[in-house]
C-alpha cells in the first residue's frame, strides 16, 4: 500500500470521528475510536515530535480528556484506555501532554474521601465532591489481576474491584509519565498536585499491589524534591558601556591609497567592477602575446620559404651555364667543320 494512501485514509477517518464526537463534546464516543486509535501507534511511527497523523490523534485524545465528563464505570475505563495510548505515543518523544496528567490526577481525587466542611479543589471536567471511586469497606486482602477488562468499557456500575484496579493503573501511569518527565526543570510542580492528592488517599486499605505502586512514586518525588536545587531567577548580566574615545584608524596593510566610506551595495559594485577591469586587461594582454607569436610564426615562414626560392633560382641559373656551355661547345665543333 502507497505511504501517502495510507496517511490520507487513516487522517480522513480521525477527521470524521472527531466531527462525530464534537457535535457532544462532553460525552465519551464510541469504542470504535479506541480500534482506531489503537491502529494509528501500531502502524505509523510515536517516535517524532510532530507527525502527519500521530500529532493529530494526540490532540483529539486530549480533547476527550480534557471536556469529556467522567460519571460512570465507563466514562472512568475509557479515558484511562486514552491515557494508556497517550503514554505509547509520547514514550519516545518525551511530549507533555498536561490533559493526560490532569485526567489521573482527577481520578486520583475520585479515590479521596470528601467532607461536606472541606472541598479539594480539582480542575474540570472533575467535580470537587466526587468520591466515586473511594473504598467503602478495607480491600486490602483483595486478590484480584491488577488489570484492567473489557467490560470496564461497557458496563456502568462502578465495583470494589473496578476502583482497586482503576487506582492502579491510574498509579502505574503516573510512575512511568514521571520518568519519562524527570529531566524537566519543572517536573516537580507538574506532578505536585498529584502528589498532594496521593497524600491525602487512605492507603492501608488498599492492596500490596496498589500500595507499592503508591509508595515508589511517593518515595521518587519527594527524594528528587530534596535533591533539587533552585536558582534565582536574575537578569543578565550587561557589559559595562565603553566611553567613547577617538581612535586610530587602523588599516593592517598602507598602500597610500584613500578608501571612501561606503556602502555595502556599493563597495561590492566597485568590487566587481575591479574584477573586470582586471579580465578585461588580462584578456588584452591574452591577445597580444597571441598576435605577437603569430607574427613570428609568419616570419618564419617568410624567410624559410624565401630561402627555398633563393635556391631554386640558383639551381636554375647552374643548370642553364652548363647547357649554355654545351651548346657553346657544339658551335665550335660546328665552325671546326
Amino acid at each position: 500500500m502507497n505511504k501517502e494512501n495510507c496517511h490520507n485514509s487513516i487522517l480522513e477517518v480521525i477527521k470524521e470521528k472527531f466531527q462525530e464526537y464534537w457535535k457532544k463534546p462532553k460525552e465519551y464516543p464510541g469504542l470504535e475510536n479506541l480500534f482506531f486509535l489503537k491502529i494509528v501507534g501500531i502502524l505509523f511511527t510515536t517516535s517524532d515530535f510532530r507527525h502527519q497523523v500521530v500529532t493529530p490523534c494526540l490532540i483529539f485524545m486530549e480533547q476527550m480528556l480534557i471536556k469529556c465528563r467522567v460519571r460512570t464505570r465507563r466514562d472512568i475505563a475509557y479515558g484511562l484506555f486514552l491515557a494508556t495510548l497517550v503514554l505509547e505515543f509520547t514514550d519516545s518523544s518525551k511530549r507533555f501532554m498536561p490533559g493526560c496528567l490532569n485526567y489521573l490526577g482527577g481520578i486520583l481525587h475520585m479515590a479521596i474521601p470528601k467532607s461536606s466542611v472541606r472541598l479539594i479543589k480539582v480542575i474540570p471536567p472533575f467535580r470537587p465532591i466526587s468520591s466515586d471511586l473511594v473504598l467503602l469497606n478495607n480491600q486490602r486482602s483483595l486478590d484480584l489481576t491488577p488489570k484492567m477488562e473489557v467490560a470496564d468499557l461497557v458496563c456502568g456500575v462502578v465495583t470494589e474491584s473496578f476502583k482497586v484496579r482503576s487506582l492502579h493503573a491510574t498509579l502505574k501511569m503516573i510512575n512511568e509519565f514521571y520518568l519519562n518527565f524527570k529531566n524537566l526543570s519543572s517536573n516537580i510542580e507538574i506532578f505536585e498536585t498529584i502528589y498532594n492528592y496521593c497524600k491525602m488517599i487512605d492507603i492501608n486499605i488498599y492492596p500490596k499491589i496498589v500500595t507499592n505502586q503508591m509508595e515508589n512514586f511517593l518515595k521518587q518525588f519527594e527524594s528528587d524534591k530534596e535533591k533539587r536545587e533552585l536558582k534565582y531567577i536574575a537578569m543578565e548580566a550587561k557589559k559595562p558601556k565603553a566611553l567613547r574615545l577617538y581612535e586610530p584608524k587602523i588599516v593592517e596593510v598602507y598602500d597610500g591609497k584613500r578608501y571612501k566610506v561606503q556602502s555595502r551595495e556599493k563597495a561590492e559594485r566597485d568590487k566587481l567592477i575591479h574584477k573586470l577591469k582586471r579580465a578585461k586587461k588580462g584578456a588584452l594582454r591574452e591577445i597580444r602575446r597571441d598576435n605577437t607569436f603569430l607574427g613570428r610564426v609568419k616570419i618564419t615562414q617568410q624567410i624559410q620559404s624565401d630561402k627555398e626560392r633563393k635556391e631554386k633560382v640558383k639551381r636554375i641559373f647552374a643548370e642553364a651555364s652548363i647547357q649554355q656551355s654545351e651548346l657553346n661547345e657544339l658551335d665550335r665543333k660546328k665552325k671546326k667543320k
